[in-house]
Order: C-alpha cells, then structure tokens, then sequence
C-alpha cells in the first residue's frame, strides 16, 4: 500500500482511509467519482434571488450604491413584501 500511495503522491493513511471507507473488497475509482458528484450537488446551496430581477437589482443596489449591510436590507424586505414568508 504505500508503494501505491507513494505513486499516485498521497499518505498510506490517506488512501487506507479511503479503503476503510469504501467498505468493499476492490476499489472502484469510477463508481466513487459518481457518489462523489451526486453528494456534491447535493450540498450546493441554491440561490434565492435571480439574477437581474428587480429584486435582485434592489439587493446590488443597496448593498453596492448605498452600503447598505444585509441587516438594514433585511427589514426593508420584509416591509415590501409582507406576504411572502421567505
């Protein structure tokens, strides 16, 4: 193990990690790689404005042009829009 470990330049604990963690007898890179990408979009956070709506500009707005900080922004928010829960 660390002849191998030694050839793709990692630690021997670095890959007897990944072993252990794998849990199975052989290792797998390619099926690994997937579970890596499919957790990995999982945990992308997903905006909540969109880019160049008016919202959006009232936000770069107040945070750009008037420094405002996203604790003064937040309850003029809330005031305009007392209808949405978000």
């Amino acid at each position: 193990m660390r002849f191998i470990a030694k050839c793709l330049g990692r630690s021997p604990l670095a890959l007897s990690r990944e072993l252990d963690w794998q849990g199975a007898a052989a290792y797998n890179a390619t099926q690994l790689g997937k579970a890596y990408r499919t957790r990995r979009l999982r945990s992308v956070r997903h905006r909540r404005l969109i880019e160049r709506s008016e919202l959006s500009q009232f936000v770069r707005d107040h945070l750009v042009l008037y420094r405002w900080s996203p604790r003064h922004i937040v309850p003029k928010l809330r005031n305009m829009h007392l209808d949405d829960s978000s």
